[in-house]
C-alpha cells in the first residue's frame, strides 16, 4: 500500500484533543480494518464517518469537518484525488492523506495526464 500525504506536518495536539478521522474507501472490509486499527487509538482519534465514494466524502467533509481524511485513490464515482481537489477548494482545512492498496506511488498534485499514465 503506497500512502502519499497531501498536508504538511502538524505539531502533537494537545492532551485529551482527539483527532476526529473520516475514512473514504469503496472496499467494506478496508474501512472495517481501518476503524479497527483507528478504534485502539480511542483516546487521540475519533473515527467521525465513513464514505463509499469520492462523492460522499467530500459531502461528509463538509457536514461532519473532521480533522483528517484517510483517502483511498481509487474509487468510484469520484476519485479521491479529484475528491481532495473539491475538499482544498471549498477552503476546508481538513487534511487528506490519501492511500493506495494498489503499489503505485502518486501525489495529489499530479496532472490529470500523468495520472493516466500511471494507469491511476
Amino acid at each position: 500500500m503506497a500512502i502519499v500525504s497531501t498536508s504538511k506536518p502538524e505539531s502533537e495536539a494537545p492532551r485529551g484533543v482527539r483527532t476526529r478521522v473520516l475514512v473514504a474507501d469503496d472496499h467494506e472490509i478496508v474501512r472495517e480494518g481501518l476503524r479497527m486499527i483507528l478504534s485502539e487509538e480511542h483516546e487521540t482519534i475519533e473515527v467521525v464517518g465513513e464514505a463509499v465514494d469520492g462523492e460522499e466524502a467530500v459531502r461528509l467533509v463538509e457536514r461532519l469537518r473532521p480533522d483528517v481524511v484517510l483517502m483511498d485513490v481509487m474509487m468510484p464515482r469520484l476519485d479521491g484525488i479529484v475528491a481532495t481537489e473539491r475538499i482544498r477548494a471549498t477552503g476546508s482545512t481538513t487534511r487528506v492523506l490519501i492511500f493506495s492498496p494498489h503499489g503505485r506511488t502518486m501525489s495529489a498534485s499530479s496532472t490529470p495526464s500523468e495520472r493516466a499514465r500511471s494507469g491511476t
